[in-house]
């Protein structure tokens, strides 16, 4: 690795903090080489100058140094020599003076050649030199342009230029030397192009620390080549070499401190002191890789000791390698030394025991170590378990054994490991060992005992593992209860006690298996103590109500294969029915002895208390005891003999299907109440809603009827009242409150039917239609059902109805439920949600029918009032924006237009070119819009003065007299001078100074702009004038 370091590059910008004297020092002043861009920051006065030396002619004040450099000037070829240098911050006040080497020395400095000390001048950025038209020699403090007249140079010239930061800042300067004078070349070193100077050596002094001594003079005759007048010194870091100070002395057997490590060479030209800096790498070389793995033997005695053939490891070491030797020591110290290998058949003297390898090259060069052990391991002692079996728990054939358990048994030393193979051969090699649990049938298995240190030292044992097919009973959750009705096989048919046949469960509780393989017994205890005698399993009396009988399904095989299981036997009850005799009695409205009858009515005295009975009808007592075929049509049945029908029978079953059946006698009885009781009633339509009042359903009062039918009859009489005859005959679905009822299920117009029957029992009177229910409907008209929008600038609104179906009266209200108006129509004057109802007198009833209300929602908006409070706007910047502060704007819905863009809904625009642009608001809600004009201020970043009518000139835009009373422009060049002034009302600048072209650079520019109000804008900037 090289790197050729010039001091002009490096030097100048390494802030020098660490070393006795630096280049803020006359004495240590720092030569400028070759073509120079001087960049540099001062931060220390270093050692004053000027305690014994007068202070500059321009400087007469103490102390004159504070951030202060000192650079030498030889002078390689004569001319003018000029330099500009500029501060990195404009303003910081740089001061600086020139003296002759050859009437001058660092002890005795005379008065300067040139000297300068303006201070910052407006205007000049800070900038200073030698040149730019400049004729004067001294300068300041505080007075002049800040430039001097050059230095006519002649060859062999040396200069001191002596440059101060009185500012005190850390942001440097950018020294540019360009006058014709040049200076001395700094010195290039001779190596060849594609050559290393890299040094690595061996670390060969007998102590592997990655350091020994290197000759770093053999780089010297490579650097210098065939130069003459050049000398090469050595040193550990950069900034040493480029002060020159730490030289190696001993770089001949120079001892590395770092592997690897950076060393750098200084090449100086012995007269003018320039110089170069080459750096290269030292580094030790890397020691032949070594690997040795450690041997392992099998004790064939286990007494711990083995004869190794230590020579077997070679092939292994070198892998194959011809040209590398291997030799094995007793210790560290041996192989890194090389003496008394060990030879021949070794017998280890401990256990384990460590031995060193050491290859070589024959070739030489640095060789390799490597530490390795030797063992003897001893060879474990299998002993042969019991086998293993498991009941299958799936009985898929296999079981998971967790062959495991055996591992004591076998062998319990902690210094073995055992493992499981179905075959002697994997059993011998160690392969694929058998994951625990094994999921196995029947089988023999192999277990392989190994050393746990070296697992090539093993013992072989064997023994089986049996599966057994297992008893999978259903669970009890799944197994059918037996369930029977009472009966009179032990006791009565009302005890809750008789005979079970428990086998009859056998096929549900073997769940598949077969009964040759498995056993079942039966036992009255859940700890199976208590068996049911075999004599009784197929008449076994319960001796509870509910009974648990548990079940144990045993292998036949194997005993201790078994699964235990169990199921209940219940006895339910018979239904308890009322004394008889049953009778149901029916009205006849035409005297011919037939009727309909609903035969649920006689549920109720067959059962007092009905609870989850099920009742079913039969023509005969054969038919109810098998069940079937029943009435279908029970609840609208008729007698099939006249007047008295004893043909029916009633089965009444229980939740429990346990059941009994009785006898019904059907009695028809004549009876009517007269055709001249017909009554009509009116109401008018209701609802919440439009659908719900104009669906035809109201509520009607008609219990005033109730009256008029008892006072037809002599006895005390229960009246009901039905939508339909079918419910009034079987006395299904009544209408159970008259004063409160809805013709929900015929809108407009309802019949309803009238039952009249005896309160000392079911007898019928008589029924019929004797009422009709009449809905009168609500007024229609429509509103408008979306908002409407007031303008507030146009003063009132007119609310109208229309779609009108009759002629109606109206009433108009507010929010508050104010009413404001009775006309078809209304004019409103401010916003808000308005209702309207409408009213007439119905046709046959005469009553005041009033609509459900209609809403109007009137929303008040207006026009725009803005004004530039509501605006901000933001320019002079790289994202011009101009953003609208809407909460005083007015209550309408706005959207906004800058110029000829599209509305848009956000009050925000930006990316706005500077200029006067037109902000349009418009109200969406249709009540105008509104304008107003914005300045934009923006400063041209350039301008192109070619008269092709495009940035001919440049101007501030988005100023005018509508928002600047006046305004004050400056414009500099780079060294401060003023070229132009001008205001918003001229034309702009147009790249001439004096009637002179300027020519395409930056510019500066400051601007002073005055608003209406006499606020005060100021800024600065700079822009290109470019001319193509």
């Amino acid at each position: 690795m090289i790197k050729k370091i010039h001091i002009i590059f490096t030097f100048l910008v390494f802030s020098i903090v660490c070393h006795s004297q630096g280049p803020n020092d006359c004495i240590s002043a720092t030569s400028i080489c070759g073509d120079v861009d001087f960049v540099y920051t001062p931060t220390s006065p270093g050692a004053n100058d000027f305690l014994t030396n007068p202070n500059p002619t321009c400087l007469p004040n103490s102390p004159v140094e504070s951030q202060s450099v000192w650079l030498e000037l030889e002078i390689d070829t004569g001319g003018t020599l000029e330099f500009l240098l500029a501060p990195n911050n404009g303003t910081d006040d740089y001061d600086w003076a020139v003296y002759d080497l050859s009437i001058s020395s660092c002890s005795n400095l005379l008065t300067p050649i040139r000297c300068s000390s303006t201070m910052f001048l407006a205007g000049t950025g800070g900038a200073t030199g030698l040149g730019n038209g400049a004729t004067d020699f001294n300068e300041g403090p505080g007075t002049g342009d800040a430039f001097l007249a050059p230095i006519d140079a002649n060859d062999g010239d040396t200069y001191l230029l002596f440059i101060n930061n009185w500012s005190g800042t850390t942001s440097g300067f950018d020294l540019v030397f360009n006058g014709s004078a040049t200076f001395n070349p700094p010195p290039e070193d001779s190596i060849p192009t594609g050559l290393s100077v890299d040094l690595e050596e061996c670390d060969l002094d007998g102590t592997l620390d990655n350091s020994t001594a290197f000759d770093l003079t053999v780089n010297t005759p490579i650097i210098l080549g065939s130069q003459s007048g050049l000398s090469v010194t050595y040193y550990e870091t950069e900034e040493l070499a480029l002060i020159g100070e730490g030289e190696i002395t001993n770089a001949t057997a120079y001892p590395n401190i770092s592997d690897p490590q950076t060393v750098y060479a200084r090449l100086t030209n012995n007269t003018t002191e320039c110089f170069s800096l080459i750096d290269f790498e030292i580094s030790i070389g890397e020691s032949l890789p070594v690997t040795v793995p450690n041997i392992d033997q099998c004790d064939d005695d286990n007494d711990g000791v083995f004869d190794f053939d230590l020579t077997e490891q070679d092939d292994i070491i070198t892998g194959g390698q011809t040209d590398l030797i291997v030799s094995y020591f007793n210790s560290e110290t041996a192989a890194l030394n090389g003496g008394s290998p060990i030879t021949g058949i070794y017998t280890n003297s401990s256990n384990p025991e460590t031995l060193w390898a050491r290859v070589d090259n024959t070739a030489g060069g640095c060789f390799g170590i490597d530490s390795f052990q030797i063992f003897v391991s001893n060879t474990p002692i299998a002993a042969v378990p019991d086998n293993m079996s498991l009941c299958d728990d799936d009985n898929n054939g296999t079981m998971p054994f967790i062959l495991t358990d055996q591992d004591d048994l076998i062998n319990s030393d902690i210094t073995s490991i055992i493992s499981y193979h179905d075959s002697p051969e994997d059993a011998d090699t160690g392969a694929d060992p058998l994951a625990i649990p094994y999921e196995t049938a029947s089988a023999t298995i192999y277990a392989r005992v190994e050393n746990t240190f070296n697992t090539d030292c093993y013992s072989v044992v064997q023994f089986g593992v049996e599966v057994y097919q297992s008893p999978m009973p259903l669970d009890e959750s799944d197994i059918l209860p037996l369930e029977l009705c009472d009966n009179d096989s032990v006791g009565d048919d009302t005890d809750g006690f008789i005979e079970f046949d428990l086998t009859q469960n056998e096929t549900q509780i073997l769940n598949g298996q077969s009964d040759t393989d498995f056993s079942l017994t039966y036992f009255i205890d859940s700890d199976y103590l208590n068996q049911i005698p075999i004599s009784l399993v197929e008449n076994y009396p319960n001796e509870s109500n509910p009974q648990t009988i548990f079940v144990r399904m045993t292998n036949n095989l194997d005993d201790s294969c078994f699964a235990d299981t169990s199921f209940e036997i219940e006895v339910f009850e018979l239904p308890i029915l009322s004394s008889g005799p049953y009778v149901l009695e029916q009205c006849d409205d035409d005297f011919d002895g037939f009727n309909t009858f609903n035969l649920t009515e006689i549920n109720g005295d067959i059962i007092e208390t009905i609870t989850t009975e099920v009742f079913t009808y039969y023509e005969s007592e054969t038919e109810a005891e098998i069940g079937t075929p029943s009435i279908t049509n029970f609840t609208e049945y008729i007698n099939e003999i006249v007047n008295i029908d004893t043909t029916l029978w009633v089965r009444i079953e229980n939740e429990s299907e346990c059941f009994r059946i009785v006898q019904v006698e059907l009695v028809v009885k004549p009876s009517e109440i007269p055709d001249s009781i017909d009554e009509t009633f009116y109401a008018c339509d209701d609802g919440d809603t439009l659908s719900e009042s104009t669906d035809g359903i109201a509520t009607f009062n008609f219990e005033s009827m109730t009256q008029q039918i008892r006072d037809l009859f002599p006895l005390d009489v229960v009246v009901f009242y039905y939508e339909n005859e079918l419910d009034a005959i079987s006395e299904q679905n009544e209408i159970l409150d008259p004063s409160n009822h809805r013709n929900t299920n015929s809108p407009g117009t309802q019949e309803i039917w009238v039952r009249a029957d005896s309160e000392l029992g079911n007898d019928c009177l008589g029924y019929g239609q004797h009422l009709t229910l009449i809905v009168e409907p609500l007024p229609e008209f429509d509103v408008i059902d979306v908002p409407v929008y007031l303008c507030l600038n146009e003063g009132s609104l007119e609310l109208e109805t229309f779609n009108a179906s009759n002629t109606y009266s109206y009433e108009w209200m507010d929010e508050s439920g104010t009413v404001v108006g009775t006309d078809e129509n209304l004019i409103v004057t401010s916003g808000g949600v308005y209702s309207v109802t409408a009213t007439f007198n119905g046709v046959n009833s005469g009553d005041t029918c009033v609509s459900l209300p209609k809403f109007v929602e009137v929303i008040e908006s207006s026009p725009a009032v803005v004004t530039f409070e509501n605006l901000t706007v933001t320019d002079n910047s790289e994202n011009n924006t101009i953003a609208i502060d809407i909460v005083n704007l007015g209550v309408g819905d706005y959207e906004f237009s800058l110029g000829d863009t599209p509305y848009q809904d956000e009050p925000f625009f930006e990316n706005i070119a500077p200029g006067i642009h037109i902000l349009t608001i418009n109200d969406k809600n249709g009540c105008g819009e509104t304008s107003i004009e914005v300045s934009v201020l923006g400063f041209p970043k350039f301008f192109t003065p070619n008269n092709d009518g495009q940035n001919d000139t440049w101007q501030v835009k988005g100023v005018t007299s509508s928002f600047f009373s006046s305004s004050l422009i400056h414009i500099y060049d780079r060294f401060g001078k003023v070229i132009a002034i001008i205001d918003h009302n001229d034309e702009g600048w147009n790249g001439y100074y004096n009637g002179n072209q300027l020519p395409s650079t930056d510019y500066w520019f400051t601007a002073d702009l005055v608003d209406l109000e006499g606020n005060i804008r100021s800024t600065k900037g700079h822009f290109s004038l470019i001319r193509r």
